[in-house]
């Protein structure tokens, strides 16, 4: 029942936003609005090519390390304020492959394509991809974006994939209500963030170690929605943790069915990963406040042999940990699964347990 209203609703607002789109068309108003692209990068094989953006009507965000609670203020009401522009046309190039591809109802677009002409391995994982608007349903355009892409050669054979809130970023949604989580979500940029201390330093040590050449890959998964992706692409720049592609949520309607054992978008995405790169194994970072155990231990399930190890955040509650036990229980595992309180704690785990130190490279 509930699927069926909000495919009912996901219609209605299918509806509202054609007429909406319609009248200002008519109107000439959409042929005054700057356009621009928001780029959500992603990550290919040689011979692949996974990379998402979105085409929106640009609000002119402009932010500092020293911006005042205002100014975050009237950014994250533009962010969420977003003017999608459904139907644009993009062009990506990427070496000596060309796509096109138009934008949905939510203004996303993406690629996820075999390449015809694979890119050539170089000792740089990130290559540049170039995006750019041809047309939107008014207009011609000519805007231009350029897009860091991670390019995973064969011989690497370890990587992470971290949770980002509640993990490495103090999000508060213990507080009451989670008005703390609000309130650093909408009056706090990147620089005002908290990380959890020596979390940095450890994911330097695996980025180091794990990889005999120190290019381990990292990817990042979060419950935030795409509208927050430049903040906590800061947030990861400031606190100097190794780079990687961020995947988040769309906060729109849900209207698609989900498949049968859904354990949400993160889920997804980590699979997808997974399936893309079958000779990695990847080490798996969250924390207990939601649903990281139970996804972390599924995906362990389905992947045997693929993950060496999993860490959770213990944060600090009696009834998260009974309900991570029990889980442990519904899904046995092999492999080591560390709940820790502090980063230096899963680093004494990672050097005890062979993942870190003389255990971490093949």
């Amino acid at each position: 029942m509930k699927r069926f209203f909000l495919n009912i609703l996901h219609y209605i607002k299918r509806a509202y936003n054609a007429i909406h789109f319609r009248i200002k068309s008519l109107l000439g108003i959409w042929t005054k609005v700057p356009v621009r692209i928001d780029d959500y990068g992603g990550f290919a094989r040689p011979d692949y090519l996974y990379l998402k953006g979105r085409v929106l009507a640009d609000r002119f965000i402009t932010n500092t390390n020293q911006d005042s609670a205002w100014r975050i203020l009237m950014n994250n009401y533009r962010r969420f304020g977003s003017r999608e522009i459904q139907g644009a046309l993009v062009e990506v190039e990427f070496g000596d492959n060309t796509f096109e591809v138009r934008t949905d109802i939510e203004g996303y677009f993406v690629i996820d394509q075999a390449l015809e002409h694979p890119i050539e391995e170089n000792k740089r994982i990130w290559q540049r991809a170039f995006c750019r608007v041809i047309r939107t349903p008014w207009q011609e355009v000519d805007v231009h974006q350029i897009t860091e892409i991670m390019v995973l050669p064969d011989h690497i054979q370890k990587g992470v994939i971290s949770d980002i809130d509640d993990t490495i970023l103090r999000t508060e949604l213990k507080s009451l209500f989670k008005w703390r989580a609000i309130y650093l979500t909408f009056l706090k940029n990147a620089a005002g963030r908290q990380i959890f201390k020596q979390g940095p330093a450890f994911y330097q040590k695996l980025k180091d170690e794990l990889c005999p050449d120190k290019k381990t890959p990292f990817f990042y998964v979060s419950k935030s929605p795409w509208n927050l992706h430049d903040v906590l692409l800061d947030f990861i720049k400031l606190n100097k943790l190794p780079a990687g592609p961020i995947f988040l949520r769309d906060i729109g309607l849900p209207h698609e069915k989900r498949p049968k054992g859904y354990l949400g978008h993160k889920h997804i995405h980590i699979r997808k990963i997974m399936e893309t790169f079958p000779q990695i194994q990847f080490v798996l970072i969250g924390d207990i406040m939601e649903a990281d155990p139970r996804i972390y231990l599924s995906i362990n399930r389905d992947y045997p042999g693929r993950v060496p190890a999993i860490y959770l955040r213990d944060v600090g509650s009696e009834k998260k940990r009974k309900k991570f036990h029990r889980l442990l229980k519904e899904y046995p595992s092999d492999v080591p699964v560390c709940l820790f309180k502090s980063f230096e704690e899963a680093k004494e785990h990672a050097l005890s347990a062979g993942i870190l130190g003389d255990g971490g490279t093949p």
